[in-house]
This record gives C-alpha cells, structure tokens and sequence, in this order.
C-alpha cells in the first residue's frame, strides 16, 4: 500500500478537539512502520520537533519543502539527496513513544510549503502529486475571462437573461469546487 491508500484523519485548516489551531496539514491514519517513499528527488533535512517528534523535511529541487513527522524510523541522513521512490520513513506517532510528539495515535502527519515558505494545503502534492507552485496560483486569469465574455453574450442577447444568469451560476460553482 501506499501511504496515500490510508483515510485522511485530520484536514489541512482543520480546527477540531485535539487542534486549537488551524491545522498545519494532513493526518493519514497508518499503523507504525507504514513505508514512507519519497514522491520527487530533494534534499534531506531532519529534526526532533516538540509537536511532530522525528521528522523528516525534503526540500524539492523547486524549492517546495514537504515535512513528515510522527515517525518511529528514519531510513536517510542529513543533506542526503534522494531520488523518486526512495524510503524515507516509517511511520509511528504512538502514544508515548519515543520522539512521537504531539499525538493521539498512530497516524503520519504532513504539510507543504511552497517555494516562497507559505504552508499550503498538502492534498494535491500528496494525492494528485500536481506541481506545488503550478497548484496554488490556480486559474486565476481564465475565470474572469469567461465571466466577462459570459456578460457580453447576455447583455447582446437580452432574451436569454435567465439562462445567461445560470450559466455564470454553475460556472462560479465549478470554479469554486476546484
């Protein structure tokens, strides 16, 4: 399996019994010892953090810096670089063991900076591996040009109003939704 293959416990934002805070990123419910392999080549960088415990930070060559932490083995070394499908980790955030940090319970944390170092929403990396920086600009240019041209058709066409007003409807919904 995958890590991906395991449920989503916690959501990137997510404020909950256990986060006071927004949430830094995504909680996957995995038993100790799940394989972590690295989805892009990068640099290795390791730390013992009070709310993660062993984690690992792979800074990508575009910059874009993904963190795994609650870990109960680390397979690399500082400043390694590692390549596609390397093993990183395994997996632990076990209630006191050692170096677990912060938890509740079994899970692999993750979160994603981009290259700029905002903390972005880990998901797309993880799960659509789309690229970090393409992701978070978005289509921001696309979804006002079809608006405008949207308007200009109904302001010609005053008969189809209604149906102008519903298009621009669903159109901001799926814009939204994505």
């Amino acid at each position: 399996m995958v890590i991906t293959d395991y449920p989503i416990t916690t959501h990137f934002g997510e404020i909950d019994r256990v986060h006071s805070k927004p949430h830094s990123g995504l909680d996957l419910a995995c038993k100790t010892g799940t394989k972590i392999y690295s989805q892009d080549s990068g640099t290795v960088h390791l730390t013992v953090d009070q709310y993660l415990g062993n984690t690992v930070r792979l800074k990508l060559d575009n910059g874009v810096i993904v963190v795994y932490g609650h870990l109960s083995k680390i397979n690399v070394t500082e400043g390694q670089y590692v390549d596609v499908g390397t093993c990183l980790a395994e997996t632990g955030g076990a209630v006191g063991s050692k170096n677990s940090g912060l938890t509740t319970g079994e899970h692999l944390h993750c979160s994603v900076y981009n290259s700029s170092g905002t903390l972005i929403d880990p998901y797309n990396y993880l799960f659509n591996h789309e690229n970090i920086e393409e992701n978070t600009t978005g289509n921001s240019f696309l979804f006002p040009m079809i608006l405008i041209i949207l308007l200009f058709i109904l302001w010609k066409c005053k008969k189809i109003v209604i149906y102008g007003l519903g298009i621009i409807f669903l159109l901001s919904i799926v814009f939204i939704a994505s």
